[in-house]
C-alpha cells in the first residue's frame, strides 16, 4: 500500500497556495479514475465523482471557508467511515503550533457489468453501504487497477463557496453521459405484495456549479 500512495502522489504538505493545491487535486483524481479502484471481496468499484476537503491551521483555512471533519489518520491512504460516507484520508500532522488534515470524499462510483456497462451507485451514503456490503472476509482496499481505464475528467468547485474563492475542489467523469446517472433499487411493495424495481436520477446539475 505505501508503494501504491507514494505512486499516487497523495501528500500535500510542501504546497503553499491554491493554484497549486487545485492543479495537485487534479492531478490525484486523474490517477483515480484511471488507475485505481476500490476491491470490496469480489467487486471492482471505479472511481466517477469524487470531492477534496483539506485543512491547514494558519494557510488554506483563510482563504476557504471548508467543513473537514477533523481527523488524525497516520497514513496517507487510509479509509474514514463517517456520518456524511467515505473519505480516503490524507496523513493528519498535529503539533503544538499546527495542524493539518484533510481527505478525498467517495461521491459517486461504479460497476461494470458483464457487457463493459457502468452501473453506477451515487452519492456518498450510498457508495458507504455498497462498499461495506459486499466486504467478506476483509475491509476495502484501494488498489491499482488491472488495466487503465480513458475517462475525461473534469473539475468544478464545492456548492456554497464564494466566487471570489472557487477553486477546482470536486471531479466527476463527465465521458459518464446523462442517461447514465441512474440506478435501479428492489424494495418490497406491501400494497402488491411484491419485490418491485425502482429507478433512482441522480441530479447532474450539480456538476455545473459555476
Amino acid at each position: 500500500m505505501n508503494e501504491l500512495l507514494k505512486e499516487l502522489g497523495i501528500s500535500l504538505s510542501n504546497i503553499q497556495n491554491k493554484e497549486d493545491l487545485s492543479a495537485k487535486f487534479k492531478s490525484i483524481a486523474q490517477q483515480l479514475f484511471e488507475k485505481y479502484e476500490i476491491r470490496c471481496g469480489k467487486k471492482r468499484f471505479h472511481f466517477a465523482e469524487i470531492e477534496f476537503y483539506y485543512y491547514r491551521k494558519g494557510c488554506f483555512d483563510k482563504e476557504w471557508n471548508k467543513i473537514t471533519y477533523d481527523r488524525n489518520n497516520k497514513e496517507n491512504g487510509d479509509f474514514m467511515y463517517h456520518y456524511s460516507g467515505v473519505d480516503i484520508c490524507f496523513k493528519s500532522n498535529y503539533s503544538d503550533i499546527d495542524a493539518e488534515f484533510g481527505g478525498i470524499l467517495i461521491r459517486s462510483l461504479y460497476t461494470l457489468n458483464e457487457e463493459g456497462r457502468r452501473n453506477l451507485v451515487f452519492g456518498p451514503l450510498a457508495c458507504k453501504d455498497e462498499m461495506l456490503n459486499n466486504c467478506e472476509d476483509e475491509m476495502p482496499k484501494l488498489c491499482k487497477s488491472e488495466k487503465t481505464i480513458k475517462c475525461d475528467v473534469k473539475g468544478t468547485s464545492l456548492a456554497g463557496v464564494p466566487k471570489e474563492k472557487q477553486s477546482d475542489h470536486c471531479f466527476y467523469d463527465s465521458s459518464i453521459i446523462k442517461g447514465e446517472w441512474t440506478r435501479s433499487v428492489k424494495r418490497y411493495d406491501f400494497k402488491n405484495q411484491k419485490v418491485r424495481d425502482y429507478k433512482s436520477r441522480y441530479n447532474v446539475e450539480r456538476f455545473d456549479l459555476r
